[in-house]
């Protein structure tokens, strides 16, 4: 199951995007709607995490941090931002 999400969400091209619009981009027009469950939020934001890094590493006007983490830790904070209580 891992591999076969990995796969999906790494044919969805996160290059010259910011992480908002990259986490815009892959909420609105890829097909995914987040489950209720944290967990499951965790494992699809661990995902698009590591495709939007491995896509824009290095591009420090869009994509400014130093590891993954900070990707996941941002993508993580906006859904739970914007999820109602």
């Amino acid at each position: 199951c891992n591999q076969i999400r990995f796969n999906y969400v790494r044919a969805i091209s996160f290059v010259g995007m910011t992480v908002e619009q990259g986490l815009r981009h892959f909420l609105t027009n890829c097909g995914f709607r987040l489950p209720g469950e944290a967990q499951q939020i965790d494992r699809i934001m661990t995902t698009f995490s590591q495709c939007y890094w491995e896509d824009n590493a290095g591009d420090y006007y869009r994509c400014p941090f130093d590891d993954q983490d900070t990707v996941f830790l941002l993508s993580f904070a906006i859904i739970m931002l914007n999820t109602d209580l």
